[in-house]
């Protein structure tokens, strides 16, 4: 009875994780799912798009392809719209953009951004039309590619052009991950075998509609939101607060969602334990008062000593 319970697809729930680019959400999902197969970084953010995680079954004439990706490009309109908005920040008066100096000194970090996500696309450019041309990225617009792999790290060489940051091909314009609107990844994961879906979210801050579309609709979608952010700053994190905010909680009330979100701090490793306890000591203080935290501080150094007697 058991086994034939177990061989049944019930459905699974969508979980969305959603926070910054480079708050470690990657690494969450291969840690959750024991596989390596999507690009992770310590010194750099890497997925900068929605990743959909669910299970595969290989194809019985090719059972060595375990493991499958398609990858969703935006339409030619929709990448129009944002080059507008992006040059919007970009262009001065005679038609000429900013030069990357000139937005270096001005600490504008939406200029900077759309500075960024121009040259990653086109390299290096000094005026509006050289932005009509047509790339060997810019080609893939309004198009969807997809492979099959036969491991985990073969999927992430596969798909980490496509979703991830490659900060020496930024000035040759050989990056995709601007144009992609959403990645649909699918390998042999018990997690999700039952037909549950782990989605990694890239926030609600990108500027291309398109791609906030695809968030805002997984995020409806979504039987649970874990809420990510690296726990160093996991307090000041504007994507953390503007999700806890009283509109997104509005939502869910709305939505009947509101006890389906967790929050998870990542990157604990990095913490340093004495300036952690530091912190907390006057952060009590100022909950309880003095007195009452100095008192209950004492007490924890009593308790300490004792279990290390014991």
């Amino acid at each position: 009875q058991l086994a034939k319970l177990q061989a049944r697809n019930y459905g699974g729930a969508t979980v969305g994780f959603i926070g910054d680019t480079g708050a470690g959400k990657s690494s969450l999902l291969c840690s959750l799912l024991n596989d390596d197969f999507l690009p992770t970084s310590g010194t750099r953010a890497c997925t900068a798009v929605a990743v959909e995680v669910s299970f595969y079954q290989p194809k019985p004439d090719k059972p060595w392809e375990k493991y499958s990706a398609e990858i969703d490009f935006l339409s030619v309109e929709e990448w129009n719209k944002e080059l507008d908005f992006l040059l919007s920040d970009l262009t001065m008066s005679d038609g000429r953009f900013y030069s990357q100096d000139q937005i270096a000194a001005s600490r504008d970090p939406e200029a900077k951004a759309a500075f960024d996500k121009i040259q990653s696309v086109y390299g290096r450019v000094k005026r509006k039309e050289d932005l009509e041309k047509r790339t060997d990225v810019t080609r893939f617009l309004g198009t969807k590619k997809s492979f099959q792999c036969h491991s985990g790290k073969d999927l992430r060489d596969k798909i980490a052009r496509y979703i991830a940051t490659t900060s020496k091909e930024r000035d040759e314009g050989q990056q995709f991950w601007p144009i992609v609107k959403s990645v649909l990844v699918q390998g042999p994961w018990d997690l999700v075998r039952n037909g549950s879906k782990l989605v990694d979210l890239p926030g609600v801050q990108d500027v291309n509609a398109a791609r906030n579309q695809v968030v805002e609709k997984y995020l409806k979608n979504c039987n649970h939101i874990f809420i990510v952010a690296p726990i160093g700053r996991a307090v000041d994190n504007k994507t953390a607060r503007d999700l806890l905010g009283q509109r997104f909680r509005r939502q869910l009330l709305m939505d009947g969602q509101m006890n389906s979100v967790a929050f998870v701090a990542t990157k604990t490793d990095n913490l340093n334990p004495k300036s952690v306890y530091s912190e907390l000591q006057h952060t009590f203080r100022e909950l309880v008062g003095a007195e009452d935290a100095d008192r209950a501080w004492a007490l924890l150094e009593e308790i300490r000593e004792l279990n290390k007697k014991t």
